[in-house]
């Protein structure tokens, strides 16, 4: 999506709500193309900000991680990467310990493009703890 693309869809709210059914739905190719879509939205501010005022949406990304589904999975380690690109995104995301510890075993999976997005999250995660460790000077 270009910037046109995510501002139309971020300004009718309801409609980035109404993925949560579609990624919990046994539908493959829905949830490939809603994962991709919000990957896409979180490319920039005001997109993230959307995704992350949807808490139902962000679970059901977490849920996502487990599955099966290559695509899934990098759609998702992808929309997650995107997520976690500001501080607000890294918190939600760091919140998840189970999401957590997944996105670490994806960081060696097989689809290149998922490992590369997963450790790509695990970086943005570690640029948080690097500013919340005291400094201390002598």
């Amino acid at each position: 999506l270009d910037a046109r693309g995510r501002g139309l869809i971020t300004n009718l709210g309801q409609t980035l709500h109404a993925l949560s059914p579609i990624l919990r739905s046994s539908d493959k190719l829905a949830i490939q193309y809603a994962t991709l879509l919000i990957g896409n939205l979180a490319m920039d501010r005001e997109g993230r900000a959307c995704v992350l005022s949807s808490p139902s949406l962000l679970d059901s990304l977490s849920r996502l991680l487990f599955s099966s589904d290559v695509k899934t999975l990098r759609h998702t380690a992808g929309a997650l990467r995107n997520i976690s690109s500001d501080s607000a995104g890294r918190r939600r995301v760091e919140s998840d310990e189970a999401s957590v510890a997944q996105l670490q075993v994806l960081a060696s999976h097989s689809d290149v493009s998922t490992a590369r997005y997963a450790a790509a999250v695990m970086r943005n995660l570690e640029h948080n703890r690097v500013q919340r460790t005291p400094k201390f000077t002598l």
